[in-house]
């Protein structure tokens, strides 16, 4: 099966309005490739998911990875974006996601060294990144969470994101599934759904660009 990798310079210009982008602590968020992004991700893991290890139970032995391959290649095809963070030049964190459906967006893992954690760096980021798939023309973004990681929760809910789901995954276990609405009449119509009572104070996430 023939399959190319999407083309990655597709966003560029528009990428560039809006990263890389100064967060919290002198950090920097940089967008890099995919390949960048596994490569930094992989010695911070164990420091930044002492569980981590646990999911290697699942990991494709290497009698099957040739087929995983081929799989992969027709999975990268879709639209990816790869953010590593930066203090000064030490990675000290990253943040990965990809496209689920042609108007949905999945924030797929996100991570930070625990020094400097709490400190509005997860929060300011995903904002910024918000802003930027709304002006690509995403409608919607998702995400998946364990149901005891209250930091990430709390914060996807004071960014807008709304609770969308429960599921149970062999390998991850309970995880709580989030959705953010990037415009206001696709988050009233889900206020209409659900019978809520209307959200007078909802704002769509900024689509203004501009370096940070």
């Amino acid at each position: 099966y023939p399959a190319r990798r999407w083309d990655s310079t597709m966003f560029d210009a528009l990428r560039q309005e809006f990263f890389p982008y100064a967060l919290p602590g002198a950090l920097v968020a940089h967008p890099v490739d995919v390949d960048t992004c596994q490569t930094v991700r992989e010695p911070l893991l164990d420091a930044v998911f002492p569980h981590w290890n646990r999911m290697a139970r699942f990991e494709t032995p290497p009698e099957r990875r040739q087929q995983i391959a081929r799989l992969l290649r027709i999975y990268r095809r879709l639209h990816g974006e790869h953010f590593v963070f930066y203090a000064g030049n030490t990675p000290v964190g990253w943040s990965t996601g990809r496209m689920e459906n042609p108007i949905t967006f999945r924030m797929i893992n996100s991570g930070l060294l625990p020094a400097f954690r709490r400190q509005g760096v997860y929060t300011a980021f995903t904002r910024r990144l918000l802003a930027y798939l709304k002006a690509v023309g995403y409608e919607r973004v998702t995400s998946h969470h364990h149901v005891n990681n209250r930091a990430v929760l709390n914060a996807k809910l004071k960014l807008g994101f709304v609770v969308s789901g429960t599921t149970l995954g062999e390998d991850v276990g309970a995880v709580v599934s989030m959705v953010c609405h990037l415009h206001e009449d696709r988050y009233r119509a889900y206020e209409d759904i659900l019978g809520l009572e209307s959200d007078p104070d909802w704002t769509a996430p900024d689509s203004a660009s501009g370096s940070g």
